[in-house]
């Protein structure tokens, strides 16, 4: 059987699901364990298997309070910190469930400076309005640094087959979205 060592360097469990190491590893053992028991008995490991098998995980709804904050209320009301800029990105891309390539994103601009302007402390106008041409500016990396941001908030604060519905997503090419449903989107 794996050792707990070795069970702490497979990429299936991850550190952040927990931060109570000890006590994942007892309970690791004790289901290593209670397999061998299993199969010492003659339980065939396709039974085995279609006993472990995990559920679908359940989502969180997506909160956004009044001053802007991303929380998700049904794991534990964890917050999701964005920078400004990537916040602008997210809230416009949840008002777009149908997506849209980054490309297009410059028929949008007027959209995202008036999401910026409200969600900024900013003042300089003129600042704003460069940070704005500067995302939508497709011979720019900006709107991909952005995504980059986003994604890496939700996948530090849980696994990415869970994060992977908050985050903008897609193809190369293609319409990026948030796969969320909105109907879990509550503001």
């Amino acid at each position: 059987p794996l050792r707990s060592s070795r069970l702490r360097e497979t990429r299936y469990l991850d550190p952040r699901d927990n931060a109570d190491r000890g006590r994942i590893d007892v309970l690791a053992d004790e289901i290593r364990q209670r397999i061998e028991e299993m199969r010492s008995i003659g339980v065939s490991d396709f039974v085995i298997k279609k006993l472990i098998t995990l559920p679908d995980p359940k989502l969180s709804t997506l909160r956004i309070t009044k001053d802007y904050g991303i929380f998700l209320p049904d794991y534990n009301d964890m917050e999701i910190a964005l920078p400004t800029l990537s916040k602008v990105v997210y809230f416009f891309y949840l008002r777009h469930p149908e997506g849209l390539r980054f490309k297009e994103l410059v028929d949008h601009r007027d959209e995202l400076l008036q999401i910026y302007c409200r969600i900024s402390n900013r003042y300089d106008a003129a600042k704003m309005e460069q940070s704005i041409d500067e995302l939508v500016d497709s011979t720019r990396n900006s709107i991909n640094e952005k995504c980059s941001r986003i994604r890496a908030a939700f996948v530090s604060r849980f696994s990415d087959d869970l994060a992977k519905n908050y985050y903008i997503t897609g193809r190369s090419g293609e319409a990026k979205y948030i796969p969320l449903d909105r109907s879990l989107v509550m503001d």
